[in-house]
This record gives C-alpha cells, structure tokens and sequence, in this order.
C-alpha cells in the first residue's frame, strides 16, 4: 500500500456543529482549480472537567466541507455540520501556506445557531513534520474565540465579550487512489473562569481530491 497515513487537520465549535472546517487537513495546499470533498464524522465528551467524573455523554458531530486551491500558496473553504445535540453551523475559511508543505495557517469563521446565535473565529496552525515521508503526521494547535447572543428579558439581543478555548490534535491519513481517511484525536482546553475543563475528540474524515481538468488546445 502506497502513501499510508498521508494526512489532512482542527475543531468548528466548541461543541462542533462542524469540525471538518479546520480539522482533517494537513498543511498542503491543493494547488489552483483543485478541489476537495470531506465528510467527517466525529465523537466529543462534553463538559469533562478536571478532577471529575466525566459530564455529559458523548456527542456526535456530523459535517461536511468543499475546498478549492486559489493559488499556488492558499485555498478557500467552506462547510456545515450538525450535532447530535441539536446545533447547526456553518461557515468559511481561508488557508494560507507559509512553509511549503510544512506549516500553513487555516482561519475559519463560523456561525452556530441553536435557540440564540454564536459566532467563531479561529485561527489554526498546521504543522506537518514529515512531509515527505510516506507516513505523515500534522499537529494542529487552534485558537478558538466565540461570541454569544443571548435574550435578554425585553426580548433585545446583546453581545457577550468573547469567550475562548485552545483546541491540541494530531492527525494522520490513509491513502488510496479514491477516498483519503483522516483519524484524528484532540482535546478541547477552556477555562470558565473556576476550572478547567477538558473536551476530548476522536474523528475520522474522508475526502475525495478533484484534479482540474486541462483546457484542450
């Protein structure tokens, strides 16, 4: 088998309406005209607190993400996704490569909706260390800054100061001359202002790769 866990990576939302959107991608750009299809389907432990039994039981996040090559250095995206739980997003995001193949920044922007409204910002970073090796590996370190609209009692939305959390995975990808598998495993990390608290995630992502096609002469 050629070019096993070649790889592709991190998290929409805290509790990730669509974590395809930044995860399950390496720092490889696709290049212009070129396009990808992902399907991911991911299991996350809500609200594990540190020194604490673990919260509530596991979600179920189901997204899907369209990405296209702009340029030699940067591809655009965009996706949706559910939850088990009942929240619904969607959102965009533009990756940049700053070392060929290496290292590339993805900043995603997203929109929740579920009774009120949450908007994401974050920005990640995708190292993949091995590049050229058959087997690689990615490290994602994310950023992940949230605003919420919450209903006041005259019925009026505020805006709350934004909230944040860092999100830490390592990615891997098996591939085939159809369909690349991502595995995934993170921890979500955020403070609520009295303890920590500890989400983890496992996933698995399944893309298809589309050549553009050359213009016959």
């Amino acid at each position: 088998m050629k070019n096993i866990f070649y790889l592709l990576g991190i998290t929409f939302f805290i509790q990730s309406c669509a974590p395809g959107i930044s995860q399950y991608q390496n720092a490889e750009i696709l290049g212009p005209g070129n396009s990808a299809h992902t399907l991911s389907l991911e299991l996350e432990n809500d609200d594990a607190s540190f020194g604490t039994a673990l919260g509530d039981p596991l979600d179920v996040n189901l997204s899907y993400r369209y990405q296209i090559g702009v340029t030699e250095k940067s591809d655009f995206g965009f996706g949706a996704g559910l939850t088990l739980q009942g929240f619904i997003g969607i959102g965009i995001n533009s990756k940049y490569q700053l070392i060929q193949d290496k290292l590339s920044l993805n900043i995603p922007i997203v929109l929740k909706g579920v009774g009120g409204t949450r908007i994401e910002t974050n920005p990640t970073l995708l190292y993949t260390y091995n590049p050229d090796k058959n087997i690689k590996n990615t490290i994602c370190i994310q950023y992940i800054a949230f605003y919420d609209n919450l209903e006041e009692e005259n019925n009026n939305f505020m805006v709350t100061a934004p909230t944040s959390a860092i999100y830490l995975a390592h990615n891997w990808v098996i591939k085939s001359n159809y369909v690349n598998l991502f595995p995934e495993l993170g921890l979500v990390i955020q403070n609520d202002g009295y303890a920590p608290f500890y989400n983890l995630k496992i996933g698995l992502g399944a893309t298809i790769n589309r050549k553009r096609k050359e213009s016959r002469k």
